[in-house]
This record gives structure tokens, C-alpha cells and sequence, in this order.
């Protein structure tokens, strides 16, 4: 409601405020919340899983360094590199970077490490649209994250179910974690890790009763991402915006396990148990550092996303030290996470230029 009080802000504006002040909101306990592990450690990978997951073409480089000192030479590498200079859209951004400019940074960072990249979908691989069943990504985009992902792990992770974030991507050699990290499915294999599935038929009839309540609402979306459903606001007009949280708040009351979230012009029932991007994150993270039966330090994480649910994934790779974050904004907010990105555009610049970093660290010639 706090809208009201901008009444000459446009929307993209809008969203951006509502982005700012979201992210001042969130809940320091979902950060810190217990994360599921699985009882017992997977199999030891065969190649041709290994090679589905983007680790088996990799070899580590000076393996026989000493721990201690190939971390401080990696330290002392990133404190060395230096961005190039800002860009007139980045110069004020001191403390949140581009992360193309600060390439140099980051592959110091990289070096002698396998990267595990964890991408959000929409707002960072697709660009944000009116409607989100048509929230497709570029063929070029698709072409660069299939590059990626011979190179390097790398997973979706992502507020939409896993078919529905299969069905966009269209690549198979990808994890998918979808619902905001409730849905988890490993790349090659047919069973999905899922810590609450009760949610599921919960969320079905929570579907069924909003699309009720706000039918006579025009423009209303109401989606069912399985274990979390989505109402989305985006086309309806602006004096019915009080209504749509009104009834949304009204029928959160018949479901006392389900919690309120908000996002980029959505509302969203998500479960009272909490587990967060962050936690889906650090679930994958473990389960391929087994895969690839190295030490932790010897991997780096980098996660790219643009919402506020990505902030969870942001501060627990700072925290943990796995990696780091790069927030996809046009404009300067509030985030756990490192460097920046302005729109899908350049999260596709980036993840080439990662390419072609690799691909001339390991000597591969590619041909055209």
C-alpha cells in the first residue's frame, strides 16, 4: 500500500521501490534456517554423469599445492586484479560493481577452482514481461547458458515449478531447482529432492480458492508453481491494486501452514517452513562437491539473480565463503551480493566472456 504515497512514480519505477523496500524487509531467520541434508553421501559418479553435470572435461590444476598457500595466492591475486573504469550507468555503484568491468577480479578469484553456477530465470535469463506464461529467453541466451553448462555445473533456480523452468530453458544438461528451491532435480537422475511434499495438494487448494476470490478482478494472473502459487498484479489496474492484497490476505486466513511473500508485482503463499534459495543452493552445493569428491575450497559458487528471494543465496555463499552473488538491477539497492548486472543482456555477456576464460585456460580452440 505504500505505493499510494508515489502517485507520479511510473512502473518500472514502482517496481523498484517495491524491490528496495523488500529487501529492507526480509527475514534474517529464513537465512539461518537448518538445511536438509541427504542421510547418506550419493555413489561415486560414474563419467558419463559427471560429464551431464558439466565436471568431468575440467581437470583440476595444481592439485598438489598446498591448501594454505594456494588460497593465499588466490586471495592475493583478486586484492590485486582491479575493475576497469565504471561505466557512467555503474559509477555510482561503489559498493555493488559491475561484474563485467570487475572481470579480472573474478577469475582470480576462479583460478584453479571448478565454478558451480546457480542462474535465477525470470529477470535474469528472461527479461520481465506482462505475461508470465510468455516469459521466454532469446535462442542466443539458451546457446550461451548450453555453453556454460559444458563448462561448468550449473543449476536454475528459480520461483517457477521444475516442468515449467524445463519447458522455458529447453537444455537437459542443467540442474533445475524450482518453487523457490523446493523442487530439486539433479541433472541425469529421475527422482527430485523435495523437503515439504505435503505442500503440494496444499498449494493446489490454494490455487483453486484465489483464482475464486479475485476472479472478478481484471488482469489478475494466479499461478500454481507446486509447492508455492503465485498471484501476479502486473496487468491490473492500479486502483484495484488495495483489492488484490486485501482478498489475497483475507484468503491466507483458511491456511494457517501457508505464509505471505511478495515479490515484483506478486504476491505469493509459500510455506510456514522455511527453505530459501539460499538453502537450495547449499543443498546443491554440497551434493556436487560428492560428485566431484574435492575440497570445498577448490570450488567456487557464483549465483546470479535479480529478486529479493535471491538475496537468501547471496548471503549464505559471503557467509559460508563458497562463493558470491551478483545481483541483476538497473539501479542501486541494498544486497548481499558483490558485483551487479543491469538486465538479461549482460548476465549473457558475462557468462561468454566465463566461457571463453575457460575455454583458453584449457587450451580448447573453438571452431566456428
Amino acid at each position: 500500500m505504500y505505493l499510494k504515497a508515489h502517485p507520479s512514480l511510473d512502473e518500472i519505477e514502482r517496481e523498484n521501490l517495491c524491490s528496495v523496500m523488500d529487501s529492507l524487509k526480509l527475514s534474517y531467520t529464513a537465512y539461518t534456517a537448518h538445511l536438509p541434508v541427504p542421510e547418506q553421501a550419493p555413489p561415486a559418479p560414474g563419467r558419463a554423469q559427471l560429464a551431464l553435470l558439466g565436471l568431468a572435461e575440467t581437470p583440476l590444476r595444481q592439485v598438489d599445492e598446498p591448501k594454505t598457500e594456494r588460497r593465499k595466492s588466490d586471495e592475493e591475486a583478486a586484492e590485486h586484479a582491479t575493475c576497469e573504469a565504471p561505466t557512467v550507468e555503474h559509477s555510482a555503484w561503489e559498493a555493488l560493481p559491475s561484474a563485467i568491468a570487475c572481470f579480472g577480479q573474478i577469475i582470480a578469484r576462479a583460478q584453479a577452482k571448478r565454478i558451480l553456477l546457480f542462474l535465477d530465470y525470470d529477470g535474469t535469463l528472461a527479461r520481465i514481461v506482462k505475461d508470465p506464461l510468455e516469459a521466454f529467453i532469446t535462442p542466443e541466451m539458451r546457446q550461451t547458458v548450453g555453453a556454460a553448462a559444458e563448462m561448468f555445473s550449473t543449476s536454475i533456480v528459480t520461483g517457477r515449478d521444475v516442468p515449467k523452468a524445463i519447458d522455458f530453458v529447453k537444455l537437459d544438461n542443467l540442474n533445475y531447482a524450482g518453487s523457490h528451491g523446493l523442487d530439486i532435480k539433479i541433472c541425469g537422475e529421475e527422482n527430485h529432492y523435495q523437503p515439504f511434499p505435503y505442500l503440494e495438494p496444499l498449494v493446489s487448494k490454494a490455487t483453486a480458492c484465489l483464482e475464486q476470490a479475485l476472479q472478478g478482478i481484471d488482469g489478475i494472473f494466479v499461478e500454481n508453481n507446486k509447492f508455492c502459487v503465485s498471484v501476479h498484479f502486473r496487468n491490473v489496474d492500479e486502483k484495484d491494486w488495495d483489492l488484490v492484497e486485501t482478498t489475497v490476505r483475507t484468503v491466507l486466513r483458511d491456511f494457517p501452514d501457508l505464509r505471505l511473500d511478495s515479490g515484483k508485482m506478486v504476491w505469493e503463499f509459500r510455506s510456514k517452513e522455511v527453505f530459501t534459495k539460499g538453502d537450495a543452493v547449499e543443498y546443491l552445493f554440497k551434493y556436487l562437491l560428492e560428485l566431484l569428491q574435492t575440497d570445498r575450497s577448490r570450488v567456487l559458487a557464483i549465483h546470479i539473480g535479480d529478486d529479493k528471494t535471491d538475496e537468501d543465496a547471496f548471503k549464505m555463499l559471503r557467509e559460508k565463503d563458497y562463493g558470491f552473488g551478483i545481483l541483476v538491477t538497473k539501479e542501486p539497492k541494498p544486497s548481499q551480493a558483490l558485483y551487479s548486472l543491469e538486465d538479461p543482456s549482460e548476465v549473457m555477456v558475462f557468462l561468454q566472456k566465463l566461457v571463453a576464460w575457460r575455454e583458453e585456460e584449457d587450451g580448447i580452440v573453438e571452431l566456428h
